[in-house]
């Protein structure tokens, strides 16, 4: 008996660390969807819950993945030759570093 609840035991901590290290450090499917330049709504970023994004802007579409780690969204293009950008995102909006913002739809 006692040792059927000490293995109970175990299992149950097994899968709440379990539960608990898949929510950490990346909420891509709470973050996914589209988002609108606030100045310009023909410019989107859109992040899909697999972790990849796509931004379209200027006319150029630019992809790659993406991780978010609190209210940091880092962007690692695809493309060759293109750095790793870091924004904020909060509230269904992301800013950019030159302070622009881009509203989830």
């Amino acid at each position: 008996m006692k040792r059927t609840i000490v293995l109970a035991c175990v299992v149950l901590l097994a899968v709440v660390a379990l539960t608990t290290a898949a929510g950490c450090g990346s909420s891509s499917s709470s973050q996914a969807g589209v988002y609108v330049f606030k100045s310009d709504p023909k410019q989107t970023i859109t992040l899909t819950s697999n972790g990849k994004f796509t931004v379209v802007q200027s006319g150029s579409k630019t992809t790659g993945n993406y991780k978010v780690a609190g209210e940091k969204l880092t962007l690692t293009p695809s493309q060759k030759g293109l750095q790793p950008l870091t924004v904020t995102i909060k509230g269904g909006t992301i800013t950019d570093p030159n302070g622009g913002t881009w509203t989830k739809k």
